[in-house]
């Protein structure tokens, strides 16, 4: 009975943080692994879904101007972050095309960036928020092939010793379309790579 508290707890916790985070990218991950999970496990998750609901509904209600807001991108600086992402695809695919076989190396995507546009402020040299895009630009389409072999074969050996993990890098793969830390940033490489082994291990 305490271990189920603690885990009515812990879900509790999670999934408000989840949701105060506004992140649009967070809640379409969020949702689609909800799916996976469902489609993996054989028992029913109504009910508990349905307590998930209860309080996601619970949450708009009492914020319901700031998730208007992020839904539906009303305020300017949302409609700014939107615009400055489209740009950015715009200038990878720029980067993309000055090398698309062996592409301009690994982490030199901003490198290749303030080359192609030094005149631009500072902060401006930013990867593109898309890993997929990312990794085509800086490994181009031979190191981006050879990138999905590997996480292809990777993927069946998860799905055959523990694929309760595949809901999670669904997540982690939904998550890759709006932002760039699996690729990028230290922590989420280190939390990339952690998941994978996790997912490969054997327990029995």
């Amino acid at each position: 009975h305490q271990m189920k508290v603690f885990l009515t707890l812990g879900q509790l916790i999670i999934l408000v943080g989840l949701v105060l985070t506004f992140s649009r990218a967070a809640w379409i991950g969020a949702f689609i692994g909800i799916i996976g999970l469902w489609r993996i496990r054989s028992a029913p998750y109504f009910r508990q879904l349905l307590y998930y609901f209860a309080i996601v509904v619970t949450l708009f209600i009492m914020l319901r101007p700031i998730f208007i807001t992020r839904i539906f991108a009303t305020h300017r600086l949302e409609r700014q972050s939107l615009a400055e992402r489209s740009v950015q695809y715009s200038e990878s695919a720029g980067v993309f095309k000055s090398r698309p076989l062996l592409g301009v190396g690994p982490g030199a995507y901003t490198l290749a960036l303030s080359r192609a546009k030094p005149r631009l402020p500072g902060d401006w040299y930013q990867p593109v928020h898309n890993i997929y895009v990312l990794i085509l630009s800086e490994w181009g389409i031979v190191g981006a092939a050879v990138w999905l072999a590997i996480f292809a074969w990777l993927l069946t050996l998860i799905k055959r010793r523990n694929p309760v993990f595949l809901p999670i890098i669904l997540v982690m793969l939904v998550l890759g379309i709006f932002d760039h830390y699996w690729w990028s940033l230290y922590s989420g490489i280190i939390l990339w790579w952690a998941i994978l082994g996790l997912g490969m291990g054997d327990y029995d």
